[in-house]
């Protein structure tokens, strides 16, 4: 007989959770997919209005082996895109200019510096630290406050004064404890940690492409606008953020103009806090994907948070920012509620199975290795990054 096995969420997690048990358990079990809202993908939405594409979660993802290998499963080859070659050059807003991300720049804010006495800075010996105590312990606060500051913004949507560097950046935590320093680390395993390699990847229609091909895909039955109650389960598999977490909410403002009025080429921009501003960033998204555009199509992203008017708050900063006096064509705004679990110093001794992470790929390759276990009793807690 048959083992039911019960997937709470049909965000990506959830999702590929369930396709890679059916490719190992495909004649052994039966899976029964939950979601409280009316639509599958969780935080990856693509939004079509009025011939503007917009992307109210994440914009793409990195060319990780195993998601390319999720593609190339659901046939989805042919609709995969990469970012325009103009979309590596990168900027921060400072002093109230855009300045672009060159060595130049990294060499003014003490990189070399950092490189040479790096190597000599002693592992810490507490359990975990702040990002920002992790940073200014092994480079220098400039680089600090400049880089790292909205880096960790722009991936965790939160204060890197309060974020755990062991449970945000683990890899950087692992380097400085197994191999003294971050440079030592990197050093040590290039041969053997896996990259993901290339420019940011979409899908011609949208990112919510992958999650719409893996609900058609899969033999399970998966209940929208439902609960779990009344459900019998063999094994229940909680895809959702653990409740008690923190969560931030942050706000995007998709705005679409019919005329080229972006000046810049390039990805996009962050905000370091110091600057005081009334938004976090802005992605170009018709710079980053303009195969997603229609004929002179221009198409940002704002990011901030909570606001009265985000409307007037993100044009309000375009035309400081970027010049930009016209009013869009089109503007969709989100508020995603709740959206990013906020990972603080400790997060690692919290009470719950499994793994609370952030990004598409992370998600995907979590969900794999709860498959390659074994269908017992897991709580995920995996999110996708705004």
């Amino acid at each position: 007989m048959k083992k039911h096995i019960l997937i709470l969420g049909a965000g990506i997690s959830g999702l590929s959770t369930a396709w890679y048990l059916n490719k190992r358990f495909k004649d052994e079990i039966k899976v029964t997919i939950v979601e409280k809202s009316n639509r599958v993908g969780g935080w990856i939405q693509t939004i079509n209005k009025d011939g503007f594409l917009f992307e109210r979660g994440p914009r793409g993802f990195r060319p990780h082996p195993t998601t390319l290998a999720l593609v190339r499963e659901l046939g989805l080859d042919k609709e995969l895109i990469y970012a325009d070659p103009a979309a590596k050059r990168r900027y921060l807003y400072m002093n109230q200019k855009l300045q672009p991300i060159t060595p130049p720049f990294l060499l003014r804010l003490g990189l070399l510096s950092v490189l040479w006495r790096e190597r000599k800075i002693p592992p810490s010996t507490e359990e975990d630290e702040s990002i920002e105590s992790f940073f200014l312990r092994r480079t220098n606060r400039r680089l600090a406050e400049t880089l790292i500051d909205p880096l960790t913004t722009g991936i965790f949507g939160g204060d890197y004064r309060k974020l755990s560097i062991r449970s945000c950046f683990p890899t950087l935590h692992e380097w400085e404890q197994q191999h003294g320093s971050i440079i030592r680390g990197m050093l040590a395993t290039r041969k053997t940690r896996t990259k993901s390699k290339g420019p940011l990847c979409s899908f011609r229609e949208g990112m919510e492409t992958l999650p719409k091909r893996l609900a058609e895909r899969l033999p399970a039955e998966i209940k929208l606008a439902s609960s779990p109650e009344g459900i019998e389960a063999d094994h229940t598999i909680s895809c959702l953020p653990p409740p008690d977490l923190p969560r931030v909410t942050l706000t995007t403002v998709g705005l679409g103009y019919r005329s080229p009025v972006l000046k810049k080429r390039g990805f996009g921009y962050l905000i370091p806090s110091k600057e005081k501003e009334t938004i976090l960033g802005v992605t170009w998204d018709s710079e980053i994907f303009p195969i997603q555009n229609q004929e002179n199509q221009t198409r940002l992203c704002v990011i901030l948070r909570e606001s009265e008017d985000p409307l007037q708050t993100a044009q309000e900063a375009l035309e400081r920012h970027l010049g930009i006096t016209a009013g869009p064509d089109v503007c969709e705004i989100n508020v995603a509620k709740n959206a990013i679990p906020q990972l603080t110093v400790g997060h690692h001794k919290r009470e719950y199975e499994g793994v609370c992470s952030v990004g598409i790929n992370n998600c995907i390759v979590h969900a794999e290795k709860v498959a390659s276990t074994g269908f017992g009793a897991h709580k995920l807690g995996i999110t996708s990054a705004i």
